[in-house]
């Protein structure tokens, strides 16, 4: 059978994961031996990962 519908989520509207991205991001850099802030994150959040990583 066909697909009767998509559905595309903007991240808040069904599910929140800013909470989810912010605790991988934190135990990824700390494993690297990089510090980060939550605040840090919430600048860069909602970027492309590899933006983000250049920077």
């Amino acid at each position: 059978d066909p697909a009767r519908a998509v559905l595309w989520d903007l991240d808040g509207t069904l599910v929140d994961s800013r909470s989810y991205h912010w605790r991988s991001w934190q135990a990824a850099l700390d494993a690297e031996g990089v510090a980060i802030t939550e605040e840090d994150f919430l600048e860069s959040f909602g970027q492309r990962n590899d933006t983000i990583l250049k920077s």
